[in-house]
């Protein structure tokens, strides 16, 4: 135990006369996790959706083999 603290750790639990203690729901409450920016998620997962069927929409698919296949200029032959 550090020094500093030897003249106060036996000292008896401060306990208001005016305030109430907090519910115990109420206190896993302030630790319970929280989304910061809402809307966030739904954001990103619109975005995605339009990127991914933007890509599909940019494949030319006049080419019967796949592998010559290309999305937005981008050869895919690397990824069978």
């Amino acid at each position: 135990m550090k020094e500093e603290y030897r003249d106060i750790i036996h000292l008896p639990h401060h306990v208001s006369k005016t305030h109430f203690p907090m519910p115990m729901m109420n206190r896993a409450a302030q630790f319970a996790p929280f989304a910061a920016l809402t809307g966030f998620d739904k954001a990103i997962h619109e975005t995605t959706t339009l990127h991914v069927a933007n890509a599909f929409a940019s494949i030319d698919y006049s080419n019967s083999d796949c592998a010559e296949a290309s999305v937005s200029g981008f050869p895919m032959s690397n990824h069978r």
